[in-house]
């Protein structure tokens, strides 16, 4: 059942003598919204949520759009929605009239197209990787300012090649301890623009106008248009809704209602006339695209019809003179996938009427008649039949060549009504998901309905612990609300809403899950299906270039502890990700590592969830961040310094504090080391000992080398190490020799901080190598198998706990390795012992005063891992609130820093907050 407010009613017997209701407090705006949605309900949204975890929402008075981020507070453990970020306009602004209607973000979540009333259209681009700096790429200056362009249909196309094959898990069964996913993977329906990366759009008028928008292989915006009918010939005759919706590869369905109250149906062809290029770089030859309509089918009298199904059971309301039905919303969804049958699903019109109580039927209170507004919900399938336009008469003709039956048939499409669906209020949008097989209400009484596509019926907990499939299904729901919003959009995942209220503000409501479906009996069984349903979200989610931060967001805190390791173990096997890179066989392939994003993905979920605060994890999340932040610094140093290729004094100025921050982690690495064998003394093999003094400490040093994933990052960070040190040994030879003084400046700094180092990198090199070959031989002596091992490296990974199967490495490591690395000559274990790393973060600021010292007075830019100077503008991340400088243009020094920027070390992406350091 959606969650709806109860009708509650007061007696009034002490005035009356007899029990009178007292109606509900009516909605703020409701007359205005339906209105709105009568006249043009198709392009009327003013708030929407983009797959990349951003939100774009009109103000009210329609003549700004302000941009949010969907972010978290590492401070109040909470995700939130950002103060916002105004999008510079440049449409003409009327200060009496609301001028901008609608708002619609494109699939891949970085273009925004902005509607004016009159069908103008602006598109706007990310730039630098934030929504704040979005640039307008498309103007409206060649577009008609008249009411008659006013746009009532709008769809994005795809991205080619991007969304043309896309992943989705729908479930996952139980088997014994592990589960297994049901995901399959599908083209996107539709015509696409055959440019790589480049978007288009199709909309429709009024008056019928078809317009085709499209990115030239340049980037710049064009567009060809046709008319599908000249409604111009008949007063009043105009459309008021249409929905576009994918047909096959090279066109679209169009389903249009006008004033006449007809639904019709069109087929729309793109031909983009467009041949690739085959030679050097595989360039892209511009398009030049032609558009056809061709009318299909036609139900001239569209409308609910009299045996409406009741929704739930909810009574049908009973007004004595109802306003006439009025449409409201008009979706037209592709075919889709039917996992249940393995087969595919027909493309469907689904519209959505109003109907308006009379004043006349409110006889207490006529003003009451919006608030008792109620929906009906019709649909009908598409399906292609082939028919003879022919009559069979013709036959009958002396003089033919061929018979009517031999004449080749035409395909031509149907349509055929499904029962209509009455709801027990208005619905005030309409939004699919999860490739349109679930579809969400939002009602005029703050409910949210979510109801699969095939059977319409509501999503409701089925307490299935054996076969998970969406959050609805296991318990989650969304809390009932006080005061309802008439704007509403849902995150790319479905479980978090972001409202706007009537002052413009955002609100958000989570899906929360309800607790009264653990009773203590099986729980960590229940648990367990919660997670793994958490993951089937999370893991459709990053398998279609959408964000899953919505996702991270309604993981329930009063059972994070039980659920968060769990739902990491399914996050990383559902994605197929591997942690076991012990062998030697796997070492081989060691850029494979940096290529798998599933896995660094995530890490940086293991990261976020384990954060108790601004620069606070718990051990196994602060595995996660060194990892991240390891990898990233090995990645960059690796296509900097190439051995085949001379550096320049620009890059290697742009990288000391790479190398700086690669030497003092691993000098961090061999503190905690150091430490933990003077601590462990006759404990060296003491499994429990040792596990109990990593949390005490907090301190994830010792998985971070007993784990083969991040082990193997060390080993490629000590690579690059030493080829920087030999490009900066050569690089300031060259300078001088040329008499460069500012480029032998830039590698005399490089210089300085290998000499200055504490660590030695031959030996540490050594060191990681005795770790990785007693590993080895631990398995090897446990005789487990390849699937037991990778389990154990996937565990440990994920909870930064010492499986009993490494301890001979841990007792070696602790003992004879780490002896024979400080007995060596260039090692100095003083020297490593008081070496200052507080800049790093990595030590808990509430036991190390020199880190909060220096965190409360320094910030830290998270992607070149140097400090920021005062005053400058900075960037902080949407997930883990790290932050970088805001730096474009020629003060991004290298060319990696242009290249990085897109993205923070944890894959999440940015938000120029207009923050400065030291807050100047």
């Amino acid at each position: 059942m959606p969650l709806i407010m109860e009708d509650h009613a007061y007696n009034m017997d002490d005035l009356f003598g007899d029990a009178e209701p007292v109606p509900l407090p009516p909605v703020k705006g409701l007359p205005q919204r339906l209105e709105e949605l009568f006249r043009n309900g198709c392009c009327s949204d003013s708030i929407c949520w983009s797959r990349s975890g951003n939100i774009a929402a009109i103000t009210p008075d329609g003549h700004r759009v302000n941009l949010y981020h969907f972010i978290h507070n590492p401070s109040k453990r909470e995700w939130e929605v950002s103060e916002p970020a105004p999008l510079a306009l440049t449409l003409p602004i009327f200060p009496n009239e609301p001028h901008i209607r609608h708002v619609s973000w494109s699939p891949m979540g970085n273009d925004l197209a902005v509607v004016d009333s009159s069908g103008r259209i602006t598109i706007h681009a990310s730039h630098m990787a934030t929504v704040e700096k979005m640039v307008m790429i498309k103007d409206f200056s060649s577009d008609l300012n008249d009411e008659m362009n006013s746009v009532v249909g709008l769809y994005w196309l795809p991205m080619y090649p991007h969304m043309t094959k896309l992943a989705t898990y729908w479930s996952a069964v139980r088997n014994g301890p592990d589960w297994n996913y049901r995901m399959s993977q599908s083209a996107s329906p539709g015509p696409t623009n055959p440019i790589d990366g480049k978007s288009a759009l199709v909309c429709i008028t009024r008056a019928g106008h078809l317009r085709l928008l499209f990115q030239q292989n340049d980037s710049k915006w064009n567009e060809v248009s046709i008319e599908i009918s000249d409604f111009a010939a008949e007063a009043g005759h105009f459309l008021t809704h249409a929905s576009f919706g994918a047909e096959n590869a090279s066109s679209l369905y169009l389903a249009t209602y006008d004033t006449f109250g007809a639904l019709s149906l069109y087929s729309i062809a793109i031909n983009w006339n467009h041949t690739p290029n085959q030679g050097p770089g595989n360039a892209s030859s511009p398009v030049n695209p032609s558009l056809s309509a061709t009318f299909s089918t036609i139900d001239p009298f569209c409308s609910p019809t009299r045996n409406s199904d009741i929704a739930d059971g909810d009574a049908m309301p009973n007004y004595e003179d109802d306003s006439a039905p009025r449409l409201t919303h008009l979706d037209l969804l592709p075919q889709a996938s039917d996992v249940e049958s393995s087969t595919m699903s027909l493309p469907v019109i689904i519209a959505v009427f109003t109907i308006v109580a009379s004043p006349a039927s409110m006889v207490s209170d006529p003003g009451q008649q919006y608030q008792h507004s109620y929906s009906v919900i019709s649909r009908w399938n598409i399906s292609t039949t082939s028919k003879n336009l022919l009559s069979s008469t013709f036959n009958q003709l002396s003089q033919k060549k061929k018979t009517v039956d031999n004449i080749e048939a035409k395909l031509a499409a149907e349509l055929t009504r499904q029962p209509d669906i009455t709801l027990h209020t208005a619905v005030l949008s309409v939004q699919s998901f999860r490739l349109a097989t679930i579809l969400a209400f939002c009602l005029s009484d703050g409910s949210i309905d979510v109801r699969t596509r095939g059977d319409m019926q509501t999503i409701s907990p089925t307490l299935n612990y054996e076969e998970v499939q969406t959050l609805l299904h296991i318990g989650f729901a969304f809390p009932a609300v006080s005061e309802p919003r008439l704007h509403i959009a849902l995150s790319p995942s479905y479980c978090v809403a972001a409202a706007m209220a009537r002052d413009g503000s955002i609100q958000l409501r989570k899906m929360e899950y309800n607790s009264n479906f653990l009773d203590g009996n099986d729980d960590d069984y229940k648990i367990q299906a919660i997670a793994t349903t958490l993951a089937v979200q999370h893991n459709t989610a990053q398998m279609q270039y959408q964000s899953a931060d919505d996702v991270l967001a309604v993981i329930p805190n009063d059972m994070g502890d039980k659920l968060i390791p769990k739902f990491l173990g399914q996050a990383y096997h559902g994605l197929s990700v591997n942690l076991d890179y012990s062998t030697e066989e796997a070492q081989k392939d060691t850029q494979k590592i940096f290529r798998t994003s599933q896995m660094h993905k995530c890490t940086s979920a293991q990261n976020i969830l384990g954060m108790k605060g601004r620069n606070q994890r718990d051990l196994s999340s602060k595995l996660a961040w060194l990892q991240l932040n390891a990898r990233h610094a090995t990645f960059i140093m690796s296509i900097c310094f190439r051995h085949d290729q001379s550096l320049k004094s620009e890059m290697a100025d742009s990288l000391i504090g790479l190398v700086r921050w690669s030497f003092d982690f691993c000098t961090y690495l061999l503190q905690e080391i150091q430490r933990l064998s003077y601590e462990a003394q006759g404990n060296e093999g003491d499994l429990s000992f040792i596990q109990s003094t990593l949390f005490k400490w907090n301190s994830p040093a010792l998985i971070f080398l007993l784990a083969s994933v991040p082990r193997l990052i060390l080993r490629m960070c000590c690579r690059s190490l030493r080829h920087g040190f030999i490009h900066s040994d050569n690089g300031f030879k060259a300078a001088a020799a040329s008499n460069n003084p500012a480029g032998k400046l830039a590698f005399q700094k490089m210089k300085v901080v290998y000499q200055s180092s504490p660590l030695p990198i031959q030996p540490f090199e050594g060191l990681i190598a005795a770790i990785d070959d007693a590993v080895r031989k631990s398995y090897a002596a446990a005789n487990i198998t390849p699937q037991e091992r990778a389990k154990t490296e996937r565990r440990m990974y994920i909870r930064a706990e010492v499986p009993a199967v490494l301890m001979p490495v841990v007792q070696r490591l602790l003992t004879t390795i780490w002896k024979h690395f400080v007995d060596q000559p260039i090692v100095d274990p003083f020297k490593i012992y008081q070496w200052d790393i507080s800049w790093l973060g990595f030590t808990d600021e509430d036991k190390d005063m020199k880190a909060k010292m220096y965190a409360r007075k320094h910030a830290v830019d998270v992607l070149r891992k140097v400090e920021m100077l005062n005053g400058v503008s900075m960037r902080r991340c949407v997930r883990c609130g790290a932050m970088c400088e805001d730096m474009v243009g020629a003060r991004a020094g290298g060319e990696w820093i242009l290249m990085v920027q897109k993205q923070c070390v944890c894959f999440s992406s940015w938000a120029n907050l207009g923050e400065k350091v030291g807050g100047e």
